[in-house]
């Protein structure tokens, strides 16, 4: 009886959703999946989001059918900084530039390249992240910062800062296994509510050190100031067999309208004046397959506790949902894998939208240190905008365990 309610139930949600999605306005703007999803440096080390993954809190990301499957957890809080692109190298012209003649520094032609194609970035995920996974439930309440430098051209710098919000909440429920697989399988949603604010100026190159010298609230607060808002819903279908062997397929954003409010100046959002324009939005569909398997070991588990190979293909039908962002098939291939070394240090390899990804994991059992360094094409195809990026994280477990507790 329970297994046919939850198969109506389904059905039920898939037509809402599929009706919902015909509603849509034939051309909405159409936004960042970041909007809704934040990198962990542990996921940014294996390659990416992985569909078939379930073992800690970036299930809420990844699929929410995990949440039948992970082992219960909280998480306190987390803390995270990351730098994008040539951001100490863009630091060092300014300075140079403030100290003495930007004009003979731009003049280089190692400088002129950089900014023509630049992208730089600083972002801090944290303090405020906290949620919880497990027993088919999944929550989490993210908020971070992110600052960004981008060219336009080979005279004018684009700055914006950013703030998000994000609160996730999800259910996962177990469905009949295929017959003589095993196994077991589990279907699962989750609902996301997103709030991103934006603030930011265009200056000429040749003005950016004097700019960014004077900078200061006044000029901020008359700058236009972009609000978004909005809502998305994830679906997902995931088989595995114990914690061994795992296959997962993820539709993220299925429904995911948005609103975009811009205010003439930040001032007037401050006190409460009408939008200027209002626009709006969605976020693609993101369809994605994946898999997972973790060997036996033998006698190596002695040292080698664990490892965990991952492969995805992602964005199936970006060319239906987003014709005009449809990237290169070779940027739809993930790869990763995980080592765990004595229990406490991890060691993750991945390639990802073309690009390679490395980090390191370590678990103190009251906190777990991550950093990785990986690369993420900004273009729909491969080598045209390639930038990497580095991620320095802690989080806190709300109830400590051991690895040896939790197994």
């Amino acid at each position: 009886m329970r297994i046919t309610r939850h198969r109506n139930l389904g059905l039920t949600l898939s037509v809402l959703m599929l009706g919902a999605v015909s509603q849509l306005p034939a051309s909405p703007v159409l936004l960042d999946e970041s909007n809704v999803r934040f990198v962990s440096p542990r996921t940014a080390a294996i390659g990416g989001v992985r569909a078939a993954l379930a073992d800690d809190m970036s299930t809420i990301f990844a699929n929410p059918a995990g949440f039948r499957a992970v082992e219960s957890q909280f998480r306190l809080t987390e803390f995270t900084v990351g730098v994008s692109g040539p951001m100490f190298t863009m630091a060092s012209i300014i300075a140079e530039g403030l100290d003495g003649d930007i004009s003979d520094v731009l003049s280089r032609p190692e400088v002129s390249d950089l900014i023509a194609s630049l992208y730089a970035g600083f972002s801090v995920v944290g303090p405020l992240s906290f949620g919880y996974v497990g027993n088919g439930f999944g929550v989490g309440v993210t908020a971070g910062s992110f600052f960004t430098m981008e060219g336009l051209g080979i005279d004018t710098v684009d700055l914006n800062l950013y703030q998000r919000l994000l609160v996730s909440g999800g259910y996962s429920f177990l469905l009949p296994p295929v017959p003589d697989w095993g196994g077991e399988f589990a279907a699962g949603f989750l609902v996301k509510g997103y709030l991103t604010g934006r603030a930011g100026f265009s200056s000429l190159v040749l003005d950016l050190p004097d700019t960014l010298g004077s900078l200061d609230g006044d000029l901020i607060l008359n700058e236009p100031f972009d609000v978004i808002s909005g809502l998305a819903v994830d679906v997902g279908l995931r088989y595995w067999w114990d914690d061994r062997a795992a296959v997962g397929l993820t539709v993220a954003n299925l429904i995911a309208p948005a609103v975009i409010n811009r205010y003439a100046t930040l001032q007037g959002f401050l006190d409460n004046e009408s939008p200027a324009q209002r626009t709006r939005a969605r976020i693609p569909q993101n369809l994605s397959v994946g898999a997972m398997y973790s060997p036996e070991l033998g006698a190596l588990e002695r040292y080698v506790t664990r490892v965990t190979l991952f492969a995805d293909y992602r964005n199936i039908i970006d060319f239906w949902t987003a014709s005009e962002q449809a990237e290169n098939i070779v940027l739809k291939f993930a790869f990763g894998t995980e080592v765990t070394l004595l229990e406490v240090l991890d060691l993750r390899f991945g390639f990802n939208r073309g690009l390679l990804a490395a980090g390191l994991g370590l678990d103190l059992t009251f906190m777990k240190l991550n950093a990785a360094i990986y690369g993420d094409e900004r273009s729909t195809e491969p080598g045209f905008q390639s930038v990497y990026n580095v991620l320095l994280g802690a989080e806190i477990p709300l109830r400590p365990r051991s690895r040896d507790a939790e197994s």
